[in-house]
C-alpha cells in the first residue's frame, strides 16, 4: 500500500514539475476614429492581402529571441496560438482597413485589382530589448506585375522584460508597416488620379 502512495505522490509530483505552456496572440487593430472612417470612403482601395510568408525560423509555433549577434532561440513554452502568418495576414487585414472600406479588400474591383503580400525576415525579439520586424511587401496585379515593392526593418524597444512585452512590441511594429503601406497605397492612388486627370 505504502509503495503505490509513493508511486502516485512520484507521479503527481512530475505534473506538478512540468513546465507550464502560454500561448500568445497579436490582438485586434486600435479602433478607427471618426475622422479616420469619414475620409477612408473617399479613398480608392483596389487591393487585397493575399498572404503573409514567413522565413521558415519564424514559421513555427515558439516565439523566437535573438541571444547573441550569430545565435537564435525558439521557445518551447511560449507559444503563439495558432499560425503565427494567419495572425500576422488577420491583423494587417484588419489595421489597413481602417484606412479604406472594409469591403475594398475583400471585393476587388474587375477593371484594376491588385493584391498585397508580405515577406518576413525578422519577427523577433533581440537581446538588446528590441522586436524586429523586417522584409518587403509588394503590390501586383493579378496577372503577376508588380506595381509597388518596398523593404521594411523596423526596431521597437520592450517595455519590460518578458515575452507579453514582446508579443505587444510586435503587434507595435505591425502598426508602423500598416502605416507605412498606406502611404504607399495612398501613392498609387494619387498617381491613378493624377493620370486620368491628365487624359480629361
Amino acid at each position: 500500500m505504502r509503495i503505490i502512495l509513493f508511486s502516485l505522490l512520484l507521479v503527481l509530483a512530475g505534473c506538478s514539475s512540468q513546465p507550464q505552456v502560454t500561448t500568445y496572440f497579436l490582438g485586434k487593430a486600435p479602433q478607427a476614429t471618426s475622422e479616420t472612417r469619414a475620409t477612408s470612403h473617399l479613398r480608392q482601395c483596389q487591393w487585397r492581402l493575399a498572404g503573409v510568408e514567413m522565413a521558415d525560423f519564424l514559421a513555427g509555433n515558439g516565439l523566437v529571441y535573438q541571444v547573441s549577434n550569430h545565435e537564435l532561440a525558439i521557445a518551447r513554452q511560449h507559444l503563439w496560438a495558432g499560425d503565427i502568418s494567419e495572425q500576422i495576414k488577420v491583423k494587417m487585414a484588419s489595421l489597413l482597413a481602417h484606412e479604406c472600406p472594409r469591403e475594398a479588400s475583400v471585393n476587388i474591383p474587375a477593371q484594376q485589382p491588385l493584391t498585397l503580400t508580405l515577406s518576413f525576415n525578422e519577427f523577433h525579439g533581440r537581446y538588446s530589448g528590441d522586436a524586429l520586424i523586417g522584409g518587403h511587401w509588394r503590390i501586383s496585379k493579378t496577372s503577376g506585375e508588380q506595381v509597388l515593392q518596398a523593404d521594411f526593418h523596423y526596431d521597437v524597444p520592450l517595455a519590460s522584460d518578458g515575452y507579453p512585452a514582446l508579443v505587444e512590441s510586435l503587434s507595435l511594429g505591425l502598426e508602423k508597416l500598416a502605416r507605412d503601406i498606406d502611404a504607399g497605397l495612398e501613392s498609387l492612388n494619387l498617381t491613378s488620379e493624377q493620370s486620368l486627370a491628365s487624359t480629361r
